[in-house]
């Protein structure tokens, strides 16, 4: 009779953790890099942030979401409803602080946005979405360029201006679309954070796969379109290093694909990479005078991962990203491409300079024992109870970290007491140690 009980109570486990996967929340991109919340959506007040882009004085379009598969971090987000909405919108979203913000030392500000594919015009695929940032500080408004987003989640990442982070009263976005391409269902925002770090420049967590330190480096890459390349020595233009890539755009106007590009890499593993960035330097008086934008692509003979291309901040250093998921990084375990993308509207005029090609690949973590955490992600919940009970009861071996995980009594063994503790901890019902 009791065996049949825990077989009863292993079934309804099993189902419960089913159900409980569903929701599988948004992996971090940057393990270790310091950051600091500035909404996280947990409640109806929003944060204070509001959706009046008709300009009505209300909150029209921002509502709260309390269901955790549209969550990237804590219990809930916002719903932004931006249906038949398309064109330029300024502003879609926005927050005006009682007390100003000091963002003194942080140097990137980013979101997590959901996009079910309902809502990027299904009927019509093609043309883009975009959001575009704007921060008032004490020292006037900043204006970041466009982070396009695709079906799924997206973490929109913008480099922050060091002179323009004291005392901000007010954050707002802008949303563009082709216009024939409206929005056509509600997205959801969540996880809005500045960050510590510097995204110019080779991090620990980075690999570099090509510094442009010597003028030979640059014998790998074609150079079209009417644009001409150079190696450059002069440290005013060089992040890292001994030297960066001069690429001379002026008079490029439009689209240009694959303008700098090489097929002739040293041949490197991404396959546990997730991310690949590039540090671009674009001087104010070299970029078109209205609106510009620049991608990457990686890859191998066998096809090429691009970003959207992207806004980019002038007279500083900034970094152009591909987030990976983790199915596109396992398709990169010889890479030996590269390239470079270009839109705008009026013509460049001068230059841009590139360095430091790197790939993002966290070293493998290792974590802590926690009492009871068999599955081994940091905390107790129904899916521990599941292992526990299949080794408890015979149906699987443990392993050395599952042991040392669910062995509570320190006899060698797990068994069902164990397996009880376990699942009242998982429900809140004890607290091990």
């Amino acid at each position: 009779m009791k065996v049949r009980f825990w077989f009863c109570l292993l079934a309804v486990v099993l189902v419960f953790s089913i159900v409980s996967g569903a929701f599988a929340q948004f992996a971090d991109p940057y393990p270790g890099r310091e950051s600091k919340l500035i909404a996280s959506f947990e409640d109806e007040k929003l944060d204070g942030w509001i959706s009046d882009p008709e300009g009505t004085g209300g909150n029209a379009r921002a509502s709260f979401n309390k269901d955790p598969k549209y969550a990237s971090d804590g219990k809930g987000s916002m719903i932004l409803d931006l249906t038949d909405m398309g064109g330029w919108k300024e502003p879609v979203l926005s927050v005006d602080f009682e007390e100003p913000i000091d963002m003194t030392g942080y140097n990137a500000f980013s979101m997590d946005v959901y996009v079910p594919a309902e809502a990027l015009y299904p009927d019509r695929p093609g043309g883009w979405f975009q959001f575009l940032p704007r921060i008032v500080s004490a020292n006037g408004t900043a204006y970041f360029g466009n982070r396009d987003v695709h079906v799924g989640w997206n973490r929109l990442v913008w480099t922050l201006y060091p002179d323009k982070t004291e005392g901000v009263t007010r954050i707002h976005f802008a949303s563009n679309t082709d216009g024939e391409r409206p929005w056509t269902a509600p997205i959801y925002v969540d996880n809005i954070r500045i960050w510590k770090d510097k995204w110019p420049g080779l991090h620990p967590d980075e690999t570099l796969i090509l510094g442009f330190d010597k003028a030979s480096d640059l014998d790998m890459f074609t150079v079209g379109e009417g644009a001409s390349a150079s190696f450059n020595s002069d440290k005013q233009f060089i992040i890292q290093g001994d030297g960066s890539i001069k690429i001379d755009m002026t008079d490029m106007q439009g689209w240009h694909g694959g303008w700098f590009s090489t097929q002739s890499l040293p041949s490197v593993d991404l396959s546990k990479a997730i991310a690949v960035r590039l540090d671009v330097f674009v001087p104010d008086e070299s970029h078109p005078t209205d609106w510009w934008q620049l991608g990457i692509g990686i890859g191998s003979a066998s096809g090429m991962i691009w970003t959207e291309t992207k806004g980019l901040n002038s007279g500083m250093w900034d970094t152009i990203e591909l987030i990976l998921t983790p199915e596109q990084a396992a398709t990169l375990t010889a890479v030996t491409n590269f390239g470079m993308r270009t839109n705008g509207g009026n013509p460049w005029t001068g230059p841009i300079y590139i360095d430091n090609l790197r790939a993002v690949i966290p070293a493998p973590p290792h974590p802590a024992v926690v009492p009871g955490d068999l599955n081994g992600d940091g905390k107790v919940g129904i899916p521990d109870a599941t292992l526990a009970l299949q080794i408890a009861v015979g149906l699987q071996k443990a392993t050395d970290a599952q042991l040392a995980a669910g062995d509570l009594n320190k006899n060698g063994k797990i068994d069902i007491a164990e397996v009880t503790r376990i699942l009242r901890a998982a429900v809140g019902m004890e607290k091990l140690s």
